[in-house]
This record gives C-alpha cells, sequence and structure tokens, in this order.
C-alpha cells in the first residue's frame, strides 16, 4: 500500500489479519514510533517508487496506490515495477485525483467547465 495515512493501513491489518499488509512511503509515517498497538501482520517500510521493486518480486496479492502520482517521475515504469510485485492474478488498486476548484452560482452550484476554458 503506497502512500496511505498509517491509521488506514492498521485498519486493514486489523480487518485481515490473516494478510501480511506492508505500508510504503517515501517519507516514514508520523507518530508510528509511538504506537504499541500495532497488529503483528502489520508493517511499515520507506522507500522510492521510482527505484526498481525487485524486492517485492510476485510478494503481494493486491497492491493498493493512492495519491502517488506526484511522486512518479516516470509512470510507465512504475507502473511496471508496481505489476512485479503481484503475484499471478493480483490485483492494482489506483486511486488519485486531482482536486479542481470552481466558483459556485447564486443557486450554490459549481459553474459549469464552458466557463473555464483554460481547464479543458
Amino acid at each position: 500500500m503506497f502512500n496511505l495515512p498509517p491509521v488506514r493501513v492498521i485498519d486493514m491489518a486489523r480487518e485481515f489479519p490473516h494478510a501480511e499488509i506492508v505500508g510504503m512511503d517515501f517519507v516514514p509515517p508520523a507518530g508510528i514510533n509511538n504506537m504499541v498497538d500495532l497488529p503483528s501482520n502489520c508493517r511499515f517500510e520507506v522507500d522510492d517508487a521510482n527505484e526498481s521493486m525487485a524486492h517485492y518480486e510476485q510478494k503481494f496479492n493486491v497492491v493498493h496506490v493512492r495519491s502517488a502520482d506526484p511522486g512518479i517521475n516516470d509512470f510507465e515504469s512504475f507502473l511496471y515495477e508496481m505489476a512485479r510485485t503481484m503475484r499471478p492474478s493480483g490485483v492494482l488498486l489506483l486511486c488519485t485525483a486531482i482536486p479542481v476548484c470552481r466558483p459556485l452560482n447564486d443557486d450554490h452550484c459549481a459553474i459549469s467547465d464552458d466557463a473555464f476554458p483554460y481547464s479543458k
């Protein structure tokens, strides 16, 4: 699991006690050193997703990546590396969003995209 809040990784470990849950990010998760209630099937690692993931080759049934794309230099290589980490028939879940702020009209509805031709 890349870039998930530590509490979500811990929740997954508690919900699936039979699974090994690895939370990974570019930086150490805040507050984990103080957590004494970390499930035994859960661990956190710091790794650079721009580098090879050969050390995780075919280790996971499910890989969940959330909002990691801003830190990825070569997305095609990143996808290849994520695919390498999965066992046969593994699942890759990618979640990302680009927030778009729109002003509201008098009815508190977002103004249409037509008013923002530069956003297309």
